[in-house]
């Protein structure tokens, strides 16, 4: 949670939108020790043991850094009249809000 966190207020700062959390799993046998490989991140891979399987879980933010430009606020006046709720072209405060929040309610001890 920490990091998506943090993750989310830098690419607040830096007005921009868009990015989504990327999970990526690693399944091996119970009996395979072999190390999982590292993550780009201090402290990741996640790791956890379920039914005979060990995983490994990492997590990121893939972004497509969109910039809070005049365009995205005309679309953004045309989703709020026209589009269901929620509508995803919001400006940067915002969307790392509704990022966190979404994200928050999703992820438990992370």
């Amino acid at each position: 949670r920490t990091v998506i966190n943090q993750d989310a207020r830098a690419l607040q700062k830096m007005r921009v939108m868009d990015y989504s959390v990327l999970i990526a799993i690693v399944e091996q046998d119970q009996a395979n020790q072999e190390p999982f490989p590292p993550g780009l991140l201090p402290g990741q891979p996640f790791t956890a043991v379920e039914g005979g399987k060990r995983r490994a879980y990492y997590v990121g933010i893939i972004d497509f850094l969109q910039a809070w430009t005049i365009s995205k606020k005309v679309a953004h006046v045309i989703k709020f009249l026209f589009a269901p709720r929620p509508i995803s072209t919001v400006d940067p405060d915002a969307y790392a809000e509704q990022f966190v929040r979404y994200n928050n309610m999703r992820w438990i001890g992370v």
